[in-house]
């Protein structure tokens, strides 16, 4: 089963300065971890973001959605508001039937 660390972004680069891979989570920019190789890197950033999903828990702060999370959700969002305004023009279509049946007797 995957855990909430593996639906989250990484990237991974050659830092020449320090002649390390540097990981970084895009949902948490503030995060960083280095290894020797780029496999090593992620490891040690998915360590460092399961122990800050762990302690945002423990503190009862929510947890960043993922990239995914998220555009699914402003998806959902605007298909919600689409389907309001669906709704909305269709019961004025009805109205207007009302009126005009009024008009016509």
């Amino acid at each position: 089963m995957n855990s909430i660390v593996d639906n989250y972004t990484y990237q991974i680069e050659w830092s020449e300065k320090d002649e390390v891979f540097i990981a970084r989570c895009l949902e948490f920019p503030g995060l960083s971890a280095h290894g020797d190789s780029s496999e090593n890197a992620l490891k040690e950033i998915k360590i460092v973001v399961k122990e800050s999903v762990k302690w945002l828990k423990e503190i009862k702060k929510s947890t960043p959605l993922s990239v995914v999370e998220e555009s699914t959700a402003t998806k959902n969002k605007n298909l919600r508001k689409f389907a309001g305004s669906i709704k909305k023009f269709g019961d004025g279509l009805e109205y207007q039937k009302k009126i005009r049946a009024e008009w016509d007797n």
